[in-house]
Parts: C-alpha cells; sequence; structure tokens
C-alpha cells in the first residue's frame, strides 16, 4: 500500500494517504476458500459504482478462475428492476433504498431484501478547476437547478446571479448531469429540490458520470453533479453548505467518512434471499471480499472513500472485525 501525496489527491489514481491506509488495515484479510468457488455473478446497476464493481470482479475472478462476475451499468433504478425480474444476482445502487422499493421487491418476490454498503462516496458540485466560486447553499443549489426554485425569489442562469464578483459576470451556467435513472441524481433531488422538476434550461444529460466531470474540465462556466470517485485535477468540487450561515463543508476522505459532508451517500450491493441463512454462497462470499482488506484496498486505489467498519451490515456482522476463515466452497 504506497503512501500516496493526500487526501484531496485527485492526480494519484494508484496510491493513497497514510491515514486512508491505516484505515484498511483494519479491515480483515481474506482467505480463498477450498475448494474454489465456481459459477456467475451478475451485477446491475450504478454507474457510477462500475469501474469499482469491475475492478473488485477482476480481483476476484483472479482468485476463483471458474468464476465470472458480469458489471452492467445504467442507473441504480435499472438495477433495482433487473433484480426484481430476476435478470441479476445484485443490484448496485448508489444510494439508500427508500421503504417504498423495499417493499415493493419484497411483496413481488417473496424475499427478504439485503443492502449491503461497500463503501462510501459523496455527491460532488463541480466546476472548471479555474473557476473561484468559494461555496453553494442549499438554496442557491435550488435556484440553479430547479424549475420552480422555490428556496429563491428568482432563477439563478447566470454566474452574476450567483455571485456579482464573479469572473464569469453575465456568462450562462450550462449544467451536467446524468439521467434521473441514477443515484446520484436521485439523492441530489432528494436533498435540493425534493418535489420539484429539474431545471431544462441549459441542461445537458451526460451518458455518465465520468463525462459530466470531463465536460467541467473543458468549459469554464459549466456546473455539474457527479460522484466524489469520478473527480479530475481540471475539476473542482465546491464546498457544500445547508443553507445561510451554516459552514460550507468540502467533501474529502474526512468529511464523508464521518458524515459531515451533507451530501455524503453509501455504494451499496442488495441481493434478494429467503432468509439470511439462505444468501447463496457465492453471493456472501463476494460481499466478504469487498468488506475484506484486499477488496477495500481496491476502493481506495480508485479514489473511493472505504466503507464504514465501525457501522457494518448486519449480514457480515459475524465476520467483521475477525479474519474470515477458510470454509469449504458451495457452487
Amino acid at each position: 500500500m504506497a503512501p500516496g501525496a493526500g487526501l484531496n489527491s485527485v492526480s494519484l489514481p494508484n496510491a493513497y494517504d497514510i491515514e486512508v491506509s491505516d484505515v484498511v488495515k483494519r479491515f480483515p484479510a481474506y482467505l480463498s476458500k477450498t475448494p474454489p468457488f465456481e459459477g456467475t455473478l451478475r451485477i446491475t446497476g450504478a454507474s457510477s459504482m462500475a469501474q469499482l464493481l469491475n475492478s473488485l470482479a477482476t480481483a476476484y475472478e483472479s482468485i476463483y478462475p471458474g468464476v465470472k462476475v458480469s458489471v452492467k451499468q445504467g442507473g441504480s433504478s435499472k438495477g433495482l428492476a433487473a433484480l426484481r425480474a430476476g435478470d441479476c444476482d445484485m443490484a448496485a445502487v448508489s444510494r439508500a433504498l427508500t421503504p417504498d422499493e423495499v417493499k415493493d421487491l419484497e411483496t413481488n418476490t417473496g424475499r427478504k431484501v439485503f443492502q449491503v454498503p461497500i463503501a462510501l462516496d459523496g455527491v460532488c458540485i463541480f466546476v472548471n478547476a479555474d473557476n473561484p466560486l468559494p461555496a453553494i447553499t442549499r438554496d442557491q443549489l435550488n435556484g440553479i437547478f430547479a424549475i420552480t426554485h422555490s428556496l429563491t425569489k428568482e432563477p439563478i442562469l447566470r454566474w452574476s446571479d450567483l455571485d456579482p464578483k464573479s469572473p464569469l459576470g453575465d456568462a450562462f451556467m450550462p449544467l451536467y448531469m446524468v439521467p434521473m435513472s441514477h443515484g446520484t441524481m436521485q439523492d441530489f433531488v432528494q436533498w435540493a429540490m425534493p418535489d420539484e422538476q429539474l431545471q431544462t434550461i441549459l441542461r445537458n444529460e451526460e451518458p455518465g458520470p465520468s463525462s459530466v466531470v470531463n465536460a467541467c474540465c473543458a468549459y469554464p462556466a459549466a456546473m455539474g453533479i457527479s460522484g466524489y470517485a469520478n473527480r479530475q485535477p481540471r475539476a473542482r468540487m465546491v464546498p457544500v453548505s445547508e443553507g445561510l450561515g451554516k459552514p460550507a463543508v468540502a467533501p474529502d476522505f474526512r468529511t464523508i467518512r464521518d458524515r459531515s459532508y451533507p451530501l455524503t451517500r453509501s455504494l451499496n450491493l442488495v441481493l434478494l434471499a429467503p432468509s439470511e441463512s439462505e444468501v447463496p454462497p457465492l453471493q456472501l462470499d463476494f460481499l466478504k471480499f469487498a468488506w475484506s482488506e484486499s477488496g477495500q484496498d481496491t476502493c481506495a486505489t480508485l479514489g473511493v472513500v472505504v466503507a464504514d467498519l465501525d457501522h457494518p451490515p448486519q449480514l457480515l456482522r459475524d465476520v467483521i472485525g475477525e479474519k474470515f476463515s477458510e470454509a469449504p466452497a458451495a457452487k
């Protein structure tokens, strides 16, 4: 585990800070099972989790050559629909499930929902690296992104509307985002503009979260919504405040882990089973791998904030804090 340049570094994707390393080392070691697992594991859902899941899949397949982990993206809602239809084994969901979603899944499948957070992330407001905007409030984001802008008297369309001293002056503010089927947008809308519709003026939908940040890198006046893990050197994450008079908090490793950043979220794998004791062995073992030192090292090297070891999911509570013991594997 190589130490990186700092917690906010975006230029060292394969190294990370010593503090991150100390957290990763707290996770249990993963020991491979004998006989080895075989079979297929299908995961569908959040685009913001695709790179992480593909990396975890590659690492897991290197341990078990007889296992094929298939990762498809398209958004959290797509993942839940595929899980409900039986078209995948686990849904990747970049937000917490709602009670209605849990009820729908359990009612229509006759099985119990298990939601396992494998990492943490932040929904971030991105601007160009040369944009000096110091911070932004929830009210201002409502004025920018909501068509009815219920928290501001007037819509915020130009940089001068947001900050009269902005060097961008009266330039319009093009907005970049992923479709509403993505958990990133669902979390943002729930926080900044519940029960309101998104602005249609200056709105640009991108195919994935990385494309949103790419636009902010390329266009000086752009503003985008994407995940913390998608940060790049030529785009900047703006500190966010709950409202006027409240402190603005910048997203970083510490503020996301302690949840002081207002738009912190968990990155989850969701599965269905008749009961906790009947979770398919391959699915359960993949989750154990994700919660191991090896799995969380993968998270850290990709710039994703590691899982909260102090609050392990119920499904893995009996093994967290102890090394995974070697046990026979079931096909």
